[in-house]
């Protein structure tokens, strides 16, 4: 009787969690227009493009290729909108929830592995990037995998893991650069493990030959790196103590959740300082790979942008699943019945913050492109008549198609407004929606945003200036501000219509 009702909650751990992970990914998935980062993702993969292009386009980025075809083949046979692209990051979200039971019972038993995945079925950075059309919660799975397989290599040798361990690790690096940190970290587990001889010097070789085929498979794209290694980004160095803010980001400023990891963290950090000085303590493979990718997620990377900032709290998704295993063990230090009895309040916690706090499904909060298009399409009196221009003229066209409206955003950079064959009724300037710009005006693009959004007219990278000036010179000769467009998420003004003087 005690094995059925163990089987019967066992069961309905699994239900719960299930419930939990679908519906907390599958509700209000389009209630959030796409931001900046999410329509560049989209603009590239668009299935008119081909692979060719995609790579053309991604040669100004310093991102891999391996999503944008995918989503690019996708869109051959399914709808090209928000939700398709979106769906095929939620239902990935949702897969990794797995993955992530299997690294937990990996730990110690099955309950670890349900209460790591229960912990990530409501966690709310899971959540929003498994709504994002963007790479990231693809890197996690991967992740996750590359790593499940690195240990079984380590435990007993099999030609498959070997063949398994390259063509994971080479999706890896060709979804997102942080896959290299992934095998930075199994590089160090490797050599703790083989410092302290519980290894063969056979495996470590081996592994070494799995990372010379993985960077061979990515020689084709090792001249984009170098090329944009050298380009400046958004990204800048964080605080000193940028871990705690990334913490809060990541629980949605939660700040029962955050406690919780703090202190299961602290709790991982006294038992393994204790177990180090034990005279039979011998190092599991497991939780030093754990430390060991932690530490190349969130330490080694912090190094490396004091002199090229890469760090950012999206990237470091991919480091959470092994943060949460360490917090796990740390409360499995205790008696069991702590976890059992904090881990459902966190998730309540969770919950009341998703639904009542942070309103995630219920207050858009991201860039409103989509909001924006409509309020400017809504007013389109002039017809054919009305010219439309904009910065980011490929972000305002995705909408405008989306919408099934004939104003297509040209782009200032590629032409000038005395070369259109007549004199437009209107003119509609559209800016972005984080503008600074205050004025009736056409907003100016710095270098890094013009060299992302127009890869094919380098050769005018620096007449940028030159062209803003003739269409801001051009609207105030010959047209006058009729219209003041608002941001209907936040008030801002975004965009103007100008009409023809008489």
């Amino acid at each position: 009787m005690t094995r059925l009702k163990e089987t019967l909650l066992e069961y309905l751990l699994v239900a719960v969690i299930f419930t939990f992970t679908v519906a907390a990914r599958f509700y209000h998935p389009d209630l959030q227009s796409l931001w900046f980062d999410e329509l560049y993702t989209m603009t590239v993969a668009n299935p008119d493009q081909s692979y060719g292009d995609i790579a053309t386009d991604l040669s100004t980025d310093f991102h891999p290729p391996l999503h944008y075809f995918l989503l690019n083949t996708l869109f051959q046979f399914m709808p090209y909108n928000d939700l398709t692209g979106r769906y095929l990051s939620i239902v990935t979200g949702c897969l990794t929830i797995m993955l992530v039971y299997k690294l937990g019972r990996g730990l110690r038993d099955k309950s670890t592995g349900y209460a790591l995945a229960l912990l990530f079925s409501v966690f709310f950075y899971h959540i929003k990037y498994s709504q994002e059309v963007r790479m990231y919660i693809y890197m996690f799975g991967l992740a996750i995998i590359s790593t499940l397989i690195f240990l079984k290599e380590v435990k007993r040798h099999y030609a498959s893991n070997v063949f398994n361990y390259v063509l994971v690790g080479a999706l890896m690096v060709y979804t997102q650069y942080y896959g290299f940190f992934i095998m930075m970290g199994h590089g160090f587990c490797l050599w703790h493990l083989r410092w302290r001889r519980n290894i063969r010097k056979r495996l470590v070789w081996r592994f070494v030959l799995m990372w010379l085929a993985i960077l061979l498979l990515y020689l084709p794209w090792l001249p984009v790196v170098f090329q944009t290694a050298g380009t400046k980004h958004f990204m800048k160095l964080p605080a000193p103590w940028y871990f705690f803010e990334y913490l809060y980001e990541y629980t949605g400023k939660e700040p029962v959740t955050t406690l919780f990891i703090l202190i299961g963290l602290g709790l991982y950090g006294y038992d393994a300082l204790h177990q180090k000085h034990k005279i039979s303590f011998r190092p599991s493979p497991y939780r030093l790979v754990v430390q060991y990718i932690a530490g190349s997620v969130f330490v080694v990377t912090y190094f490396i942008s004091i002199f090229k900032p890469m760090l950012s709290k999206h990237s470091t998704l991919v480091g959470l699943p092994f943060l949460m295993v360490m917090v796990i063990h740390g409360y499995l230090t205790l008696r069991r019945n702590h976890l059992k009895w904090i881990l459902p309040v966190v998730v309540v916690a969770n919950i009341v913050n998703l639904l009542f706090v942070n309103e995630y499904y219920f207050k858009p909060v991201k860039e409103n492109f989509r909001g924006i298009t409509e309020v400017v399409k809504k007013d389109n009196r002039y017809g054919q008549n009305q010219v439309v221009v904009s910065q980011l003229y490929r972000f305002y066209n995705y909408y405008f198609e989306q919408q099934f409206s004939p104003l297509r955003a040209r782009n200032p950079n590629e032409e000038l407004p005395t070369n259109i064959p007549y004199k437009p009724a209107t003119i509609v300037v559209i800016n972005a929606p984080f503008t600074h710009v205050t004025t009736p005006e056409l907003e100016p693009v710095d270098a890094l945003g013009f060299r992302i959004l127009n890869p094919r007219l380098l050769s005018r990278a620096d007449s940028t200036a030159w062209y803003l000036k003739q269409w801001n010179d051009y609207l105030k000769d010959y047209y006058t501000v009729d219209a003041t467009y608002h941001d209907p998420m936040t008030g801002k003004a975004v965009a103007y219509r100008f009409k023809l003087l008489k």
